[in-house]
């Protein structure tokens, strides 16, 4: 028998004549890869998307832009990439301190169009499709650097550096030109990429500064909104009728999700699966990664012999008990469950090594969640035969973590 660890190596491998039947229980199997708080280049991204091919899963949420780096080039803002893609570089990325004045700005980097168009060539052979992700209406500290006149005051933003961020960092939503902006940026987006869906972050929006923003303010006036949540609302909106006039179609994170909503937007479920339920109860598409079993930037077992992580645990057996499918939906809405993704943000994950090291063999436990019937799974059966995996990945040059 020619095990997993073997068909790395061989160069041509013969089977029996069979039939198979096999199609999988969610059409969604995403994996996403945050390239904003540390650049990965076009080598690794091609190595990731290569793995991903090997474990059927078919969607990679492309993670652009945030605080600590804008990562494509938008020719319209040049200064996006010429002042947004770079910071100091730092030996101690927990350890937290403001950009100093004199600090040269050399660590960073950024996608060129031409870069872009051949990572999404080199996707689509392998049966993938690429979600871009544009940050709207916070982490946006990259942005403000570039354009500070989109702030709601004159704090003077500098590239984020560290594993936080500025909280009060938001585009201000009483602002024309940031509609302009945003409206610009999406279209060259749109352009770039064929997939039909476009991403457009929504979370972790602090409004402190939308409370004391006189033009904010007077926009929550103009369009009779409540309160600065549904101005939220609104701006998310306006971009989603944006991506429909381009034949695209908006993901947003769960944050915007509430009783009364109307946006129709694909949400991203990433903080409980009851939030998951009140958007499919509504009629919006969900794709699900809530934090506890799908933010594979966490702990993956002891603090004290483990790498540096964000705080929280998500174990190899954890990820596996992971059912995608929200309980207590009934057919008509569970219908609107597209599938499931794993999250590797990189806050304290610099190297492609060690993005390996926290993505495997924790993505096979992901494939298997999103492809196998729920009733099929068996941690027992799955722990043998990942063992197989892991060897084979280690040969194929991964650095994939020992099962422990």
């Amino acid at each position: 028998m020619t095990y997993p660890d073997e068909l790395a190596q061989a160069k041509k491998v013969t089977l029996p004549c069979a039939e198979i039947t096999d199609f999988p229980r969610f059409a969604y199997r995403g994996t996403h890869l945050d390239v904003s708080r540390h650049f990965f280049d076009v080598d690794f991204v091609k190595k990731y998307i290569d793995v991903l091919a090997m474990y059927k899963i078919n969607k990679f949420h492309w993670h652009l832009t945030d605080d600590h780096g804008w990562r494509i080039q938008i020719d319209k803002y040049p200064e996006l990439t010429r002042i947004g893609a770079w910071r100091p570089e730092r030996d101690q990325w927990d350890t937290l301190h403001p950009v100093q004045p004199d600090e040269p700005m050399t660590y960073g980097g950024f996608y060129t169009k031409d870069q872009i168009r051949e990572v999404i060539e080199y996707a689509a052979i392998r049966h993938i499709d690429i979600i871009p992700e544009i940050e709207i209406p916070g982490h946006c500290s990259a942005i403000l650097a570039a354009y500070p006149q989109f702030a709601c005051d004159d704090y003077p933003y500098t590239v984020a550096v560290g594993p936080y961020w500025p909280p009060k960092a938001i585009m201000c939503a009483g602002n024309n030109d940031v509609i302009t902006f945003y409206k610009d940026v999406l279209t060259e987006v749109a352009e770039l990429f064929p997939y039909p869906y476009i991403h457009i972050g929504g979370d972790e929006a602090f409004n402190d500064n939308w409370q004391v923003c006189p033009k904010c303010q007077q926009r929550i006036a103009d369009k009779h909104l409540k309160n600065e949540f549904e101005l939220q609302q609104w701006l998310m909106n306006i971009m989603e009728k944006h991506l429909s006039q381009l034949h695209k179609k908006a993901i947003i994170w769960d944050d915007i999700v509430s009783k009364d909503m109307v946006n129709m937007s694909t949400i991203l479920c990433w903080q409980s699966f009851d939030v998951a339920k009140i958007a499919a109860k509504h009629g919006n598409d969900v794709i699900m990664c809530p934090t506890s079993h799908c933010y594979y930037n966490f702990y993956q077992g002891d603090k004290k012999t483990e790498p540096l992580c964000m705080e929280g645990e998500v174990t190899l057996e954890k990820a596996y008990s992971f059912d995608p499918m929200p309980k207590g939906l009934s057919g008509k809405d569970a219908k609107h469950i597209l599938g499931a993704q794993c999250n590797l943000w990189t806050e304290f994950i610099n190297t492609p090594k060690q993005a390996e090291y926290m993505l495997l063999p924790r993505l096979c436990a992901l494939s298997e969640c999103v492809w196998t019937p729920a009733e099929q799974k068996d941690w027992k059966n799955f722990s043998n035969r990942v063992e197989f995996h892991q060897r084979m990945l280690k040969k194929l040059g991964y650095n994939c973590r020992d099962k422990k």
